[in-house]
Parts: structure tokens; sequence; C-alpha cells
């Protein structure tokens, strides 16, 4: 069994700055905040020796972390950043001890794209923005459906 350290950060969508009286731990994830921003750590356990299986299933347990923070902090969050490192693996063998030490090293690189819309484009838009506000004030529960895309468009 491969065991991984995870340190995580999280962010408010809306960019609040949280201060919390101490440390929250759930599930095995404990968070805390400094200057703000939330950090956290967890241990991911999985069968094989695979830095991108484990950073996987690291970011898919955050997200459901934060996922459920929506709901207490009534704002969205988003993962700024996650490493994970391989913990040293200490193998007894009588007299020898073995203990082998993983590294690995991750790279980024960013791309933007820039999208430009014509006055034509615009002018699209605009009437099916119209045509979307006539739907939705004829819905019953158009409120309701504005407010869960409002948390989804917050970052969830």
């Amino acid at each position: 069994m491969h065991e991984f350290d995870v340190t995580l950060r999280l962010r408010s969508k809306p960019n609040i700055s949280y201060l919390l009286d101490g440390v929250i731990e759930y599930e095995g994830i404990s968070i805390e905040t400094r200057d703000g921003k939330i950090y956290g750590k967890t241990t991911i356990s999985i069968e094989k020796d695979d830095y991108h299986l484990a950073r996987e299933k690291a970011i898919e347990e955050i997200e459901k972390f934060a996922s459920m923070l929506i709901v207490i902090f009534g704002e969205g969050f988003i993962i700024e950043d996650v490493k994970v490192a391989h913990k040293p693996i200490i193998e007894d063998e009588g007299k020898v001890k073995k203990i082998a030490i993983f590294d690995a090293m991750e790279m980024k690189d960013e791309v933007s794209q820039q999208i430009k819309y014509s006055k034509e484009s615009l002018d699209k838009i605009k009437a099916e923005l119209k045509e979307l506000t006539d739907r939705i004030n004829k819905l019953g529960e158009g409120k309701a459906l504005l407010r869960a895309i409002k948390c989804w468009r917050r970052g969830t």
C-alpha cells in the first residue's frame, strides 16, 4: 500500500477571507485558515506507486469536501493548489532497515484563450438573454433555477 501526503489550498469564488479559530477535521481532511485562505491536508492510500492516480484521487476528495463547504458557508470554493508527496516506505528486515524515498516534480504551464465577439454576435447574445429572461419569468421555479445557476457559477 502506498501512502501520499496531500496539502491543499482553497479559495472562495467571490474571494472572501475566512478566519477559523481552530482546525476543522472531517473524513480525514483537516483545514485551517492562514491569512484569510483555507489550507488543508489529508493522506491518500492507493495500491500502486502512481503519483498521477494519487493526485486524481486527492482532487476528487477535495472537490467533494469543497462542495460540502458551499452548503455551510453559502459561497463557492475552488481548489487553488494541491501538492502530493509520496510517504517513504520503511521495511524492517532484521538488522537491516530499507527506506524507499520517492520524489516527483510537477511542471506547470498556463495557456489562455481570447474570444472576440463581433457587433453582430453581441446583438445575438442580447436577443438570447432577452429570450432566456422571458422563459425564466414564465417558469414557476425560475428563482430556484437562478439560485442553482448562481451557486454553479461561483465555482461548484
